[in-house]
């Protein structure tokens, strides 16, 4: 697979941001200032939405941009999730199910990317499942809470419940792309954050 587009442009470099972005916010939950982790996952959520933003409107949209924009998400995820998991807040069996998720879902990008020759597009599952799984994680930080089931909350459950869609639903569609593929298809016209 060749990735077409710059590596180093504005978006990709707000897309990367988050990563520094979630150690930060991990640091600084690990020293009890929750305001000022919540604050910097907060910039870690807008940064998520501007990047796509940017690109779109100064035409950079980049094959490079499909695959950092999720890859930041999910290393974001799991550095703050496994922090909040060694604090007590959040239990174990929830970090093992987003990180899980993730980890098939980049390996199966890999693979569909391999065979298609252009970056699978996220859905929109995933997107719904990032925005709840940030709301749950700045309540976690704020308002640290067991839960009604095996020490997750209502917000929690919904998260997770989306975390699991979207990984049924980019299965099913990466699937039948792989069906569908006969030869070397266009790149999608839309989709996916950029």
């Amino acid at each position: 697979m060749r990735l077409s587009g710059p590596f180093f442009n504005v978006p990709n470099m707000v897309s990367i941001s988050r990563i520094p972005l979630s150690c930060l916010a991990s640091y600084m939950l690990w020293r009890e200032k929750v305001y000022a982790t919540a604050a910097l996952i907060v910039l870690a959520i807008l940064s998520d939405a501007v990047d796509g933003w940017i690109a779109r409107k100064t035409s950079s949209v980049t094959d490079w941009g499909k695959i950092l924009d999720p890859l930041a998400d999910k290393v974001g995820f799991a550095i703050f999730i496994l922090t909040l998991t060694l604090m007590g807040r959040l239990p174990v069996w929830f970090l093992l199910v987003v990180v899980g998720r993730d980890a098939i879902l980049a390996g199966g990008g890999l693979l569909v990317a391999r065979r298609l020759r252009y970056p699978p597009s996220s859905n929109l599952w995933g997107k719904a499942s990032t925005v709840i799984l940030s709301l749950y994680l700045i309540r976690q930080v704020l308002l640290p809470t067991g839960g009604v089931l095996l020490g997750v909350g209502p917000l929690g459950l919904v998260a997770l419940a989306l975390v699991l869609t979207s990984l049924v639903v980019y299965i099913t569609s990466s699937s039948k792309l792989l069906l569908r593929d006969s030869g070397t298809p266009e790149p999608p016209l839309s989709g996916g954050n950029r």
